[in-house]
């Protein structure tokens, strides 16, 4: 049975609101065993609500940005999820491309994607829908977690949001729910991110993988040392 987006329309519980310094705006702190992250993010999407989502799990800490309840950023300290490496792992730049790119950041201090837009490994509209996949993937993991704390910044944003999004957090949880069971799946066939892979001598369908595929990428990394999460990497 697929599971449906709760409705969440009542006020956020009374325990979970603490007083901000500015009048008018609130801080909103919990963990996800009191307020599930859809309960949540419905909330603050019901309110309308403007600021900064921290959530910090055991090993990372995911960050959503939300102007009068619509997503319109997203970011991660887990490795997998920096723009660089997520746009790499999707081959839409090349290892090169990331690497001169870093490089260029490391001395001006401007933002990946801005770089990438110069230089024209990228067009806006395509980083823009590449911003929106990388948004929902950061979300759809927060599913998974069984346990983590959070806390709403009210009406605090980042100065600088190069390429901004925008999303319906309605739409985002309906899709996100079902590809969580499809993950969970996954999961429980293949054991945690430690777990190390090798091909087998079973022949792999005409045609697959595509050559300079992500497909391609991942089967030349399975060799029998390498964790998925390492390969993730």
């Amino acid at each position: 049975q697929t599971a449906r987006a709760p409705s969440f329309a009542r006020p956020a519980p009374r325990h979970y609101i603490q007083s901000g310094q500015d009048e008018g705006r609130m801080s909103l702190s919990g963990t996800f065993q009191t307020m599930p992250v859809a309960d949540l993010l419905q909330w603050l999407a019901s309110a309308r609500k403007t600021g900064t989502l921290a959530i910090r799990g055991a090993r990372y800490t995911k960050r959503v940005y939300l102007k009068e309840g619509r997503i319109i950023s997203s970011a991660s300290d887990d490795p997998t999820e920096q723009l660089g490496q997520f746009l790499l792992s999707h081959g839409r730049i090349t290892e090169e491309d990331l690497r001169k790119g870093l490089e260029t950041q490391a001395r001006t201090h401007v933002l990946l994607g801005k770089i990438l837009l110069t230089v024209g490994v990228l067009k806006e509209d395509e980083l823009r829908r590449l911003l929106v996949m990388k948004a929902e993937e950061t979300l759809f993991s927060l599913f998974l977690w069984t346990d983590a704390h959070f806390d709403f910044a009210d009406g605090e944003l980042p100065k600088e949001l190069f390429v901004p999004i925008s999303l319906e957090v309605q739409d985002v949880l309906m899709k996100g729910l079902t590809v969580v069971d499809e993950l969970r799946h996954i999961r429980s066939r293949f054991g945690s991110s430690r777990t190390i892979l090798r091909l087998t001598a079973v022949p792999l369908p005409m045609g697959f993988p595509a050559q300079r595929s992500a497909a391609s990428a991942i089967l030349s990394l399975l060799d029998g040392k390498r964790s998925i999460a390492d390969i993730c990497l």
